[in-house]
């Protein structure tokens, strides 16, 4: 479609009596996002190439990664999304997960962990910044066996008050540290 008919459309738009700017979003803003993307998951590849074995994924503290390259920023939305495609890709039979110390506060970014890497059975979340229970909603639909939460805001609770918000969220739960 020419842009002066473009324009001429979006002239007269309207939506619920408001008038609507035309607005283009150009080819090299989609290229961006989707190279953005790429490489967030050429990242994730590099790190768990580098960190994974024995059916166990070790990301202690990639947030401080000693290679700048390779340095995870979890604020970044796109971060969980990318770090989930990486597990389907290149962990196939992870056991464990190792979060610890990553400086984690919103655990929403790792709702598809249970989808593409359902075999994940513990998981470490030890010294983040988690401060309510609520945010294992995430990763309910993971069959957790064993949960380390040490260090966290919420670790500060009796451990009664642990045990049942954990056993809530995961009831095959074996293990709570």
């Amino acid at each position: 479609m020419d842009a002066p008919l473009l324009k001429s459309i979006c002239a007269n738009a309207q939506f619920q009596g408001q008038k609507l700017e035309p607005r283009v979003v150009s080819v090299d803003a989609v290229e961006s996002a989707n190279t953005k993307r790429r490489r967030l998951e050429q990242l994730f590849g590099a790190l768990i190439a580098e960190r994974y074995q024995n059916s166990t994924l070790n990301f202690t503290a990639v947030c401080d990664h000693a290679k700048s390259e390779l340095r995870v920023d979890w604020t970044n939305k796109a971060a969980g999304p990318a770090f989930c495609a990486a597990l389907k890709r290149f962990c196939t039979g992870c056991l464990t997960i190792i979060l610890d110390g990553n400086g984690l506060t919103n655990l929403s970014l790792f709702t598809q962990v249970a989808r593409e890497c359902p075999t994940v059975v513990n998981l470490s979340l030890a010294n983040n910044k988690i401060k309510e229970w609520t945010q294992f909603e995430a990763l309910r639909n993971l069959r957790l066996r064993g949960l380390v939460i040490l260090g966290n805001p919420i670790a500060e609770l009796a451990p009664e008050t642990c045990e049942e918000e954990a056993k809530a969220y995961f009831p095959m739960l074996e293990t709570l540290d």
